[in-house]
């Protein structure tokens, strides 16, 4: 038997179930004795078995009633880029989202975690230091359910035709928080969706501007 097993054990707990076992084992060897073969094994099985069960109960207790960890039933998928028109004439805009789903119905949030610029050879912070929370596309909202198996995409952020602001999908962005984007910028964002259950996925990706406000290269990493 392990030395450690009944540590916090308390002392009159641990003679009490030695006393039971032990005249479970003379009640058997008693029947042994006089012929009752089945019985009396069956009486020393129990007190050997309900000796050691008690004896590292605490352990036993412990893995048994230990709840499993949550699953998470999220599946993220590769940032893509989509175009879309305004209610103003000749302002477009094109956002990059990330698309979800789940397995069941789950209410969840995105955050943008982080941001860094590609910069001398070596990844830099920007000064995107604490979470945003985005808005799902089409719903505008930061908190919505997912439908069983039903894709629904998380808008990160959108460019705009009027100039090369790097627009996060968030209802709230500090202004020192502003990002700009200049050809040959790259970028590299961080994004986290959760659900109500304690569950989450991450995904990180990088964004690489050209010559024109719409021309972004978007690749996981």
């Amino acid at each position: 038997m392990s030395s450690d097993a009944n540590t916090n054990r308390p002392f009159l707990s641990l003679v009490l179930l030695g006393i039971v076992d032990f005249c479970c084992i003379l009640i058997g060897l008693e029947h042994l004795s006089g012929g009752k073969i089945k019985t009396g094994a069956m009486w020393i099985v129990f007190g050997l078995g309900s000796g050691s069960i008690g004896y590292y109960w605490p352990q036993i207790k412990s893995k048994v009633g230990r709840k499993p960890l949550p699953q998470s039933e999220l599946e993220l998928g590769s940032p893509v880029v989509v175009d879309t028109t305004t209610n103003i004439v000749g302002l477009n805009r094109r956002f990059i989202q990330i698309p979800a789903s789940t397995r069941t119905r789950r209410e969840c949030r995105g955050q943008l975690l982080s941001v860094w610029k590609w910069v001398n050879e070596d990844w830099q912070p920007t000064q995107v230091d604490e979470p945003l929370d985005l808005n799902w596309s089409i719903i505008d909202a930061p908190i919505t359910f997912l439908e069983p198996n039903v894709n629904r995409r998380l808008n990160v952020f959108f460019l705009q035709s009027d100039g090369r602001n790097i627009n996060f999908a968030s209802d709230r962005v500090p202004y020192r928080m502003a990002l700009s984007s200049a050809p040959s910028d790259v970028f590299k964002l961080h994004v986290r969706i959760a659900d109500g259950e304690g569950c989450s996925k991450e995904v990180s990706f990088k964004a690489t501007f050209g010559q024109n406000w719409n021309d972004i290269a978007v690749e996981e990493v």
